[in-house]
């Protein structure tokens, strides 16, 4: 039998049809994949999503100015550009740096939840702080020796991300019925 690109004869009862070392470079599962790949995407996409299912509940339902609740994400977005920068430029380390000040914001709204400007600082360091571009990273640089573990651990991150942005409105939902916004 011929094959009809090249003229070259294939065996028809040839029993291996696949390349083997495309197969034989997968990522081996281990504590390091499922760390990088699937517990860091789905805390930071399901962490960075919450509260924007009941965002705009809580602030109408205390009287607040909806167009100030929309500049402190634009406000946050903007950062976002910002602190990735940062990131690209100084290090997947300084991703501490934020998370840390992230939490700090993110306490101060659980102890002062009824006031705007402490919650609109808290939903702008939401996106402002988000690690996405971090965690992309550092599934690149762990796996960049083998073109198809990138590729690999690329597609797991990407997947695993939109899972969790898609869980998150419900389970946002769910947390702001269940405990109002300090709840989120």
């Amino acid at each position: 039998m011929a094959d009809a690109e090249n003229g070259q004869k294939i065996d028809p009862d040839a029993t291996n049809v696949f390349d083997e070392e495309e197969f034989d470079d997968r990522i081996p599962y281990s504590v390091s994949y499922f760390m990088i790949c699937i517990v860091l995407p789905v805390m930071n996409g399901l962490l960075n999503s919450f509260a924007w299912s009941a965002y705009a509940l809580y602030a109408r339902k205390n009287g607040w100015n909806l167009s100030l609740a929309g500049l402190a994400i634009s406000i946050g977005c903007g950062g976002r550009l910002i602190v990735q920068q940062v990131i690209f430029r100084a290090g997947i380390w300084t991703c501490f740096i934020f998370a840390v000040v992230q939490l700090t914001v993110a306490s101060m709204a659980i102890a002062y939840p009824a006031e705007a400007i402490v919650v609109y600082v808290q939903v702008a360091c939401i996106p402002a702080f988000d690690v996405t571009v971090a965690i992309e990273g550092l599934a690149f640089d762990t796996w960049s020796d083998s073109e198809a573990q990138v590729g690999q651990a690329q597609s797991t991150v990407l997947s695993i991300f939109t899972i969790a942005y898609a869980m998150a409105a419900t389970f946002g939902g769910v947390i702001y019925d269940a405990g109002s916004w300090t709840g989120i």
